[in-house]
């Protein structure tokens, strides 16, 4: 792959240990895991605004490359490089709450009271009309996903593969406008040496985001959401309509392992959108515009899970890697 992801060994400076209190007071001790220093989430911001934006403006290539997995979709441009590597969940379950930029870079009261006086600026969107009831997440609806990643070509496990998941947060329909510096909803995975993986998440839901370019989200936020003010002020004196987009649930994801091709691809988690309001969804979709029609191969059907379990919904997926030598590139 001629963009590889960020090297899996590459790890963060760490904030507070599990048991201690983060930033704003709050402690963060149910993942019995580190936190990564704010530092560090300013560095890896700023690392990916320089990887990503001018990417997306020439329009790389990156967008375009198939692998030879039959498994293959359309790249992210809002990952952030430098996400931790984690044990289990996917976030950390003590927040009360979505929390964005400034609360967690500043703390709850300063980076709230901030965070108001952003809002107040910003246009409200008009609520979609085609909105499905069932399309939401809160706390409660916790989903576990296993599987394993597998040689596309014989079926057999694949050692030493390494997963890199990221989503919007569930509990917040805009999620391209912000950023969490604990990198909530952003991790890397070890999978066993049988190629098994679990990693644990909210259940995913259809994501609002005012521009369709995703990758000027890193931009905005490394500015202090500076232009994203200019161009509401610009939009308010003008009564130019703010640019929108909707993307149905999803996961991105990175696999990779020695000796295989990385694995860029979404999975799209749709059994709670109802039908009209996916056909409105996917005509937004700026995704849609590099692979026209959704892979039937992507899409995940969570269910609830058996009593007894330590989520609500279980959802099951494999991975399939190719060779290196496989790889093909689209004209």
């Amino acid at each position: 792959h001629p963009f590889p992801p960020p090297s899996p060994l590459l790890a963060p400076p760490l904030l507070c240990v599990s048991g201690e209190v983060g930033a704003g007071g709050m402690a963060l001790s149910q993942n019995n895991e580190r936190v990564p220093s704010r530092l560090w989430a300013a560095a890896c911001l700023g690392a990916s605004a320089l990887y990503w934006w001018p990417r997306a403006i020439l329009r790389d290539e990156v967008l375009k490359i198939r692998g030879a997995s039959p498994q293959w979709e359309a790249d992210g441009p809002e990952h952030l490089l430098g996400s931790p590597l984690r044990k289990e969940w996917l976030f950390y379950r003590d927040k009360p709450g979505h929390r964005g930029f400034f609360e967690t870079w500043l703390g709850a009261a300063v980076g709230g009271g901030v965070s108001r006086f952003f809002n107040m600026l910003s246009v409200q969107p008009v609520p979609f009309l085609e909105a499905s009831p069932d399309d939401v997440s809160t706390g409660e609806d916790t989903m576990a996903q296993v599987g394993r990643v597998v040689d596309a070509e014989t079926g057999a496990a694949v050692q030493g593969a390494m997963l890199d998941v990221w989503m919007g947060d569930p509990r917040s329909r805009m999620k391209y406008g912000d950023l969490d510096f604990d990198f909530d909803f952003r991790g890397k995975f070890k999978c066993s040496d049988d190629g098994r993986y679990t990693f644990k998440t909210l259940y995913p839901t259809t994501i609002e985001g005012f521009t369709s370019a995703p990758a000027l989200m890193v931009v905005n936020a490394l500015l202090l959401f500076l232009p994203g003010v200019a161009l509401t002020v610009y939009s308010r004196l003008t009564g130019t309509p703010f640019p929108r987009f909707r993307r149905p649930p999803h996961i991105h994801c990175y696999v990779w392992a020695p000796g295989y091709e990385t694995l860029v691809t979404q999975l799209y988690y749709l059994d709670r959108v109802s039908p009209c309001d996916l056909a409105a969804v996917n005509g937004e979709d700026p995704v849609r515009r590099t692979t026209p029609v959704a892979n039937p191969e992507l899409m995940v059907h969570p269910i609830l899970s058996p009593a007894g379990g330590d989520t609500k919904w279980r959802a099951e997926f494999d991975f399939r890697l190719a060779p290196v030598s496989k790889r093909v590139k689209a004209g």
